[in-house]
């Protein structure tokens, strides 16, 4: 993983991102003060729990819904998170490192509770007797300023550190925030 901005070292977003040879990316053993390896180290770690997690994860979600079908419907919400930090990571010129990937891991989890809040809703209004459209539609009525407000005081909590000097805040955020606005 690389963190810092592109700019320091002369190349593009793309060719440090992708440390593309011949670059100032390749030719880089440290950034931010610390070694490129020991940054790595970090990436892998989580690299190797992420299948503990996502099963964990998944597992619990099974257990709560005790459906497959509603399991992939909060599953189909993860890549609408996915489809913002990119371009917000391009956007703000920021890498796609150890802070940006924990933003998105943060991300991930306010998304798939917003799913589950919106799909509980449902379930109730299912059990009182409406009809699936007609449980659809109250579950969005009921549960879409509440989630629209807290998407809003996310954004505007994040963008303090989008906005700061720091090397650590800025690829946190604009993956968070970015990923948030096109997941809600």
């Amino acid at each position: 993983y690389v963190s810092g901005k592109a700019g320091r070292y002369g190349g593009s977003f793309a060719a440090i991102l992708f440390n593309t040879p011949g670059t100032a990316a390749s030719a880089a053993t440290q950034l931010d003060g610390y070694p490129l390896a020991r940054q790595g180290k970090a990436g892998k770690a989580i690299g190797a729990a992420a299948p503990i997690g996502g099963g964990t994860f998944l597992f619990f979600l099974l257990v709560q819904f005790r459906s497959f079908r509603r399991l992939g419907i909060i599953l189909l919400t993860m890549p609408l998170a996915a489809l913002g930090v990119i371009p917000g990571l391009f956007l703000w010129d920021q890498p796609f490192g150890f802070q940006s990937l924990l933003g998105v891991l943060s991300l991930l989890g306010i998304v798939v509770n917003n799913a589950i809040i919106l799909i509980d809703v449902i379930d109730l209004r299912r059990e009182d007797g409406l009809a699936l459209e007609d449980a659809i539609a109250q579950g969005i009525q009921e549960r879409t300023r509440p989630i629209l407000l807290t998407t809003t005081t996310t954004v505007l909590g994040l963008t303090p550190l989008l906005l700061s000097e720091s090397a650590l805040w800025p690829p946190l955020a604009s993956a968070m925030l970015t990923g948030l606005l096109a997941s809600t």
